[in-house]
């Protein structure tokens, strides 16, 4: 894993130099994800919301979901919900722009989860209501669409 490090640093600095803003913001999104791979979890993030905020000056949403993404599951796994929560919403916004939608179900998905958790009903419901619309928007399998309305029923009796 150090090596790729090193070697994804390396094209980072080449593209930079060079003015390949968008492809050193690619690799900035692999070389963030290598870093983590690594155990670098603080540098990752940091590397994610680089390759974020170039994603974002070039108007490459879906990029900058893809990368929020990674930052929503890194504050997930932490055990920090409320952050998590603010970044499962910057990504689905992003990937709403860039209409796609199987990443956005992803996002929300994990939203009504995450407001589950956090105990926000309404925004739990919505979100796996918006999650299941998704579904059938992409033609997701009966099972597919069972799991997120498995999650729709659990916001309906947590409400109750």
């Amino acid at each position: 894993a150090d090596e790729a490090v090193a070697t994804l640093r390396r094209a980072v600095a080449d593209l930079e130099a060079a003015g390949e803003r968008a492809r050193a913001g690619l690799v900035m999104s692999s070389l963030a994800t290598a870093l983590g791979y690594a155990g670098q979890r603080r540098e990752a993030l940091r590397m994610h919301r680089e390759a974020m905020r170039v994603h974002e000056e070039l108007g490459a949403r879906r990029m900058v979901g893809v990368d929020g993404l990674s930052v929503a599951v890194h504050f997930a796994l932490e055990g920090d919900l409320v952050e998590a929560e603010h970044w499962f919403t910057t990504c689905q916004d992003a990937f709403r722009d860039a209409e796609d939608l199987f990443a956005e179900q992803i996002c929300q998905s994990n939203l009504a989860h995450l407001n589950l958790e956090l105990g926000r009903w309404d925004a739990s419901e919505a979100s796996a209501a918006r999650a299941l619309d998704l579904d059938r928007k992409l033609g997701f399998t009966d099972g597919q669409v069972g799991l997120a309305a498995r999650e729709q029923a659990r916001c309906d009796a947590a409400a109750a």
